[in-house]
């Protein structure tokens, strides 16, 4: 009896310990038959890279002199700073299942809120950016609050945020453009190094430090497995809440850093801008989970889609393609990059789409 009864309880222990997180596994039977076999894994992983080395190539022989030239590349990366700022920054939450839709207006409130720092109340630049970054985080805060505190629908309640910062934006700059800002704004963000602008700099800082967090740290297992299973991931002690809320407030921080970025290159600040950075991160985001890692918002796949997306869109236009072709592409590459997490079996169950 006495063997037995340690039998038992050598069982009990062994079936109370915390099992060790594992990632989901993809059903074979849902993969996309085009995309099977040995081909599949390789454009899966490198589909986009590919992509943007043959477009990059396709523009180059079709506009001789003028695509691949230095003054376009460096047009294309200072137009793209920001952008791939706000795309590296919703990957926090992606990552998560959850879906954030405000972080453009998160950006260009922080934008507002350091250029009025600047001109009208004559503010010290690092003390307008710190609180242009304190305005993301803030913003990140509330959000938190709304989805993880209360547990309203993500999307919805990001939706209203941004509605609801663009009109704060709005009420705050007058609805007039902010002009003049301080030469040590611009020099944050325009200093030239190694031919290359400091804001470019900034948004590959971060795609590092992101993989570094996503790949090498316990923080980013456990976004990813939140992600995976929230129920799941409580089980094993995972404090999901505490994860969820880090993730928005970074992700809030980022968004305030991608307005002092967006001011310090523009030299100005425009309350309607918000509306024109809300496609193109989202579509980087959702076109960079098809590669390198299917399935996973990760920060390098998510910066070579935007540079594709960047690509396509600067050759467009030196095609002579109307502006409103650029937003057709986006859309399209957005639904086309979510199709094709479906079709291959990878799709982004986590955020509902």
């Amino acid at each position: 009896m006495l063997n037995v009864s340690k039998s038992v309880q050598a069982k009990t222990e062994v079936q109370l310990e915390p099992e060790v997180p594992k990632e989901p596994e993809v059903p074979k039977e849902t993969a996309f038959a085009p995309f099977s076999g040995r081909i599949g894994p390789l454009v899966s992983r490198f589909g986009v890279l590919v992509a943007l080395v043959l477009v990059c190539v396709l523009f180059t022989l079709m506009l001789p002199g003028r695509f691949a030239t230095s003054g376009n590349v460096l047009a294309m990366l200072n137009s793209e700073a920001p952008i791939v700022i706000l795309g590296l920054g919703i990957t926090l939450t992606l990552r998560l299942g959850d879906l954030d839709v405000s972080f453009a207006a998160t950006m260009n409130l922080s934008a507002i809120v350091i250029a009025l720092l600047t001109v009208n109340h004559h503010v010290s630049v690092p003390l307008a950016i710190m609180a242009g970054i304190l305005v993301g985080g803030f913003v990140g805060f509330v959000n938190a609050i709304l989805v993880v505190g209360i547990g309203l629908n993500g999307f919805v309640a990001t939706l209203g945020m941004m509605i609801a910062l663009e009109g704060i934006a709005d009420g705050l700059s007058g609805s007039a453009t902010i002009v003049g800002v301080p030469g040590g704004l611009s020099t944050f963000a325009t200093t030239v190094l190694g031919g290359i602008p400091t804001e470019v700099y900034y948004g590959w800082l971060l795609v590092i430090i992101l993989w570094l967090i996503y790949e090498r740290t316990v923080f980013g297992r456990y976004l990813l497995f939140v992600g995976g299973n929230r129920r799941a991931s409580r089980l094993m002690g995972i404090r999901t809440s505490q994860v969820r809320w880090i993730a928005y407030i970074a992700s809030g921080v980022m968004f305030g850093f991608a307005g002092a970025v967006l001011t310090g290159g523009l030299g100005s600040a425009d309350p309607s801008l918000a509306t024109q950075f809300l496609l193109p991160p989202l579509a980087g985001a959702f076109v960079g989970s098809t590669t390198l890692q299917p399935g996973r918002f990760n920060s390098v796949g998510t910066i070579l889609g935007l540079y594709l997306l960047m690509v396509v869109a600067s050759g467009l236009q030196l095609l002579g393609a109307s502006g409103w072709v650029g937003d057709v592409f986006d859309g399209g590459a957005l639904i086309l990059a979510v199709g094709f997490a479906r079709l291959t079996g990878r799709g982004l169950a986590t955020t509902g789409l």
